[in-house]
């Protein structure tokens, strides 16, 4: 993806994996079945309402929670491009969602 301003800044990544992982020092497994969400969710910045950065659709595959969606152009959806895009390909990697803070 070109960085320029008039394109849509996508992502796609895996949320959660399904695997244990910590969790304020308490192992955590997030159980998928009857996982039950809106058709879309925003992507939060810190996990903060006050910082949302962009929108993603979530399905449940066999690797686990997958989120894909957009960046906003404010400024925390270019905050989370500007880190995570390639300088030198100016695209965009596929991103793990614990790269990006999501909900």
């Amino acid at each position: 993806m070109a960085g320029r301003a008039d394109e849509v800044r996508t992502f796609k990544g895996t949320a959660n994996s399904g695997k244990p992982f910590g969790y304020g020092g308490t192992q955590t497994v997030v159980d998928f079945e009857g996982l039950r969400h809106k058709a879309s969710v925003p992507v939060l910045l810190e996990h903060s309402p006050l910082k949302m950065a962009g929108v993603c659709r979530l399905s449940v595959t066999a690797d686990g929670l997958i989120a894909e969606g957009s960046l906003l152009s404010n400024e925390f959806g270019t905050q989370i491009y500007d880190q995570h895009t390639n300088r030198i390909t100016g695209r965009a990697p596929d991103l793990a969602v614990t790269d990006l803070p999501l909900v």
